[in-house]
Order: C-alpha cells, then structure tokens, then sequence
C-alpha cells in the first residue's frame, strides 16, 4: 500500500474494482447500490483487511462513503479535493474514478502546486 495514495471513486457502478483499490489505499467511495453489494459480497476479506489498520492512521486502508446524490459538478468535487486536502494534507497522490478533470477542476490543482494525469476517459490521477 503507498501510505501517500488516496482513491476517489464517483463511478456509481466502480464495483468490479473496488476491492483492488481497497486494498492499495483509503477509498472515498459513492455510495450507490452497485459499490454496497461489492462491499457486501467481499466483506469477509474487507474484514480481514481492516482488522489489520491503524484507525488513526489516514493513509491506511480504509472507506469514507459519499452520499450517493453528490452532484458530480466542478463545484462539489473541488469541495471535496479541498476536503481530503484539509483532514489528510501530507497525501501525495490522489487517484479519481468517475468524473472527467475540466478546465476549472485543472486550474484549481495547479493551485495546489499539483500535476494531473489524465489515465482514461474518466480516471485521473492527481500528484504533488
């Protein structure tokens, strides 16, 4: 697991990959349908993995639900970025599934004095 990595996933239907990225990272995940039968249908080795984290630790692996009505806009994600910036600041990488990076999403990380990386239609990868 990089301790530095964060995962970001607003795809509704991530579920087939989340268990990968459980495993390399804290997930900020929406909390749809799809994502909560993965969750559920892998909880045995979901457990498992947890039982073996630090809770105080930031960067261990670990979920934080988003509500599934989060508004996948540049407004509400930059929020979050901000958000995840406040309570863990010392990330280093921050992997996005789930939303397309615009114009206003770039100019806001460059303000963080971070670098994009565009991996896919809608997987980015966000790097101090």
């Amino acid at each position: 697991m990089n301790k530095k990595l964060v995962t970001i996933v607003l795809d509704k239907k991530f579920k087939n990959n989340l268990l990968n990225q459980l495993k390399k990272s804290h997930v900020w995940l929406i909390n749809s349908d799809e994502n909560i039968n993965e969750i559920k249908k892998n909880k045995k080795e979901i457990n498992e993995l947890y039982s073996k984290t630090d809770i105080n630790d930031p960067f261990d692996l670990g979920m934080s639900l988003i509500p599934n009505n989060f508004p996948k806009d540049d407004e509400h994600f930059i929020e979050l970025i901000e958000e995840i910036d406040e309570h863990i600041n010392q990330w280093s990488k921050i992997e996005v599934f789930g939303i397309k990076p615009t114009n206003k999403i770039i100019k806001k990380i460059k303000k963080f004095g971070a670098k994009l990386k565009i991996n896919s239609k809608n997987n980015f990868t966000i790097e101090k």
